[in-house]
């Protein structure tokens, strides 16, 4: 009889198979990190504004920006805002 000492073929083939797919499968949920950095960033901007609106409401009685104007709103809530407006 003759001893096996390497892979054939078909073995690596399939191996290969394998970690392709696998890498096909893993690499779209490892690599979105872009996506996840942009949703956290707009995630804490969101909490900033959140924070500072309810700020101004505990101690002015109203919601700031009452005209609807960007301008009016940043004027009302700038000192409440702990970072800069995004």
């Amino acid at each position: 009889m003759r001893s096996r000492c390497a892979f054939t073929l078909v073995e690596l083939v399939i191996v290969v198979l394998i970690l392709g797919i696998l890498a096909a499968v893993a690499a779209p949920r490892m690599f979105d990190t872009a996506g996840d950095a942009c949703e956290s960033t707009l995630r804490h901007n969101l909490a900033v504004v959140r924070e500072a609106i309810s700020y101004f409401r505990a101690q002015q009685g109203a919601l700031p920006g009452a005209d609807g104007t960007e301008a009016t709103f940043l004027a009302d809530v700038g000192a409440y805002l702990t970072t800069p407006f995004p």
